[in-house]
């Protein structure tokens, strides 16, 4: 294991794109996401995402407060992936399995950081995909509908053609990026975070500290 450098500045920097998708949200929800263990492993430089995610999710042993030190979500970053950006948990709330990893490079300016905590929430992918998420009929991920040729995608929607750019915000249709609204009916992510965030602070009992390794 190699800690790296930057580690510091990639949390600071994960921590502030994954606060932003809320700008503009009649319900700010900015201060229930911690996390802990910040460490990049070298030892993942060409892993398969699913694996490192198993690994590090059964790694709890069922003490999931415990091994999140008392944060309501652990987030591993790893330096890379060969396969996707991240992976996590889907609507684990209730069970507590709280749980992702995502690659450095992606969690920022691809915002796979925040992608990943919304599906631990209940937040799905763009209907667009076949994502189904029958629990919540809002939340889904959109692509805008835009003036010009190329359009936006908010940070739950996959590539799709004429949306190569994802943005930072989270779909809702009280919102809007460029005049163009980030969400409509159907696709209301920050909707379903919003209404879930009592229940996500509720997760973990913050009893425990961190000690962040600087290098």
């Amino acid at each position: 294991m190699q800690i790296c450098h930057d580690v510091f500045y990639s949390w600071q920097l994960s921590f502030i794109h994954s606060w932003q998708p809320w700008r503009g949200s009649p319900s700010c929800v900015c201060t229930w996401f911690l996390w802990w263990g910040w460490v990049c492993y070298r030892i993942f430089e060409l892993g398969i995402s699913c694996t490192v995610f198993k690994n590090f999710r059964n790694a709890a042993k069922n003490d999931f407060n415990t091994f999140r030190r008392g944060a309501d979500v652990a987030i591993l970053l790893s330096n890379s992936y060969s396969d996707y950006c991240g992976v996590a948990s889907f609507d684990e709330l209730v069970s507590r399995e709280t749980f992702g990893t995502v690659a450095k490079g992606c969690a920022t300016g691809y915002y796979s950081f925040g992608h990943e905590i919304g599906h631990i929430v209940g937040a799905q992918h763009n209907k667009e995909t076949g994502a189904n998420n029958p629990a919540y009929p809002n939340g889904y991920g959109f692509l805008m509908k835009p003036p010009v040729k190329s359009g936006y995608r908010t940070i739950l929607s996959y590539l799709f053609i004429g949306y190569n750019t994802r943005i930072n915000y989270y779909s809702n249709p009280a919102v809007s990026y460029k005049n163009i609204p980030t969400g409509e009916t159907g696709a209301n992510n920050a909707g379903v975070l919003t209404e879930r965030r009592f229940l996500m602070a509720a997760v973990g009992d913050e009893s425990l500290s961190c000690n962040l390794v600087r290098k």
